[in-house]
This record gives C-alpha cells, structure tokens and sequence, in this order.
C-alpha cells in the first residue's frame, strides 16, 4: 500500500524540503539539465524502503520494506520551479508516479529529516513489477 501523504504535480514543491533520489534515478548530471543550472547533491539514505527492479526497463523504483533501506543523494535548494520540471519528468501528471514525503538521513546529522521521494503508482507496479509486489 502507497502512502497517503503524496502529492499532485505543483502541489507542495516550494516547501522546501530536499528531494530524495536512489540508485541511477536523478542523477546529478541529468538534474542539472532539467532545472537549469548546477546543484550538488549530498549522500543519504532512506529507511523502511527497498529498490525494485521494472520488468524490462532497466531501472528501480522504491517500494515501502520495513527494517530495509536505500542509499542515494539528497538534494536542497529546489524551487517549486524545479519539482514542476521533475514531477513532469517522473509521470506524476500521467499517474506514473507520486510524489511522497518519507523520512531521510543525509551526512549533515543523526537524526532523519523529510525529503520528497518518487514511489511508483499502483498502475505502474501492475505494468511493470512481478505480482508479489502488488498485492
């Protein structure tokens, strides 16, 4: 089951909360294309989470897994602007995926922090993700 704190696209992106980004999802590089200008992430990671791989796609998504956790990069300092051109990378107008605030733990300190996260809608785990993921 998904989360209820997602969002819809424009909702929630001048909050100011970094993003999370794991595995080859967002990496540096491609992000700084798509907003515009540079920005450096910092390493994180999030807890209660695991990667799944998409059947055939060649990459991950999250998926909520007690006691597991995912490395990644965490990024601050987007703007509303900035979540508008990812969350239309991502598919959240298609109902690909939702933006979802989880609980993150960067380099600057002990104690976790919320983050924004990608997680793949229901209509994407059907598609694209063995059944024992989805039910």
């Amino acid at each position: 089951m998904l989360p209820r704190t997602a969002v819809s696209h424009g909702e929630g992106g001048d909050l100011g909360l970094p993003l999370f980004a794991h595995g080859g999802q967002l990496e540096q590089g491609f992000v700084e294309n798509l907003i515009g200008r540079q920005i450096r992430p910092e390493p994180a990671r999030l807890e209660d989470h695991r990667e799944v791989a998409l059947d055939g796609q060649g990459w991950c998504v999250l998926v909520p897994a007690a006691g597991e956790r995912v490395t990644g990069r965490l990024y601050r300092s987007l703007v509303a602007e900035d979540y508008r051109r990812i969350d239309s990378y991502q598919g959240v107008m298609e109902g690909l995926y939702i933006r979802s605030v989880a609980a993150v733990l960067s380099e600057r300190g002990e104690d976790s922090e919320p983050a924004w996260i990608y997680l793949p809608t229901e209509r994407t785990l059907r598609r694209y993700v063995a059944e024992q993921f989805t039910s």
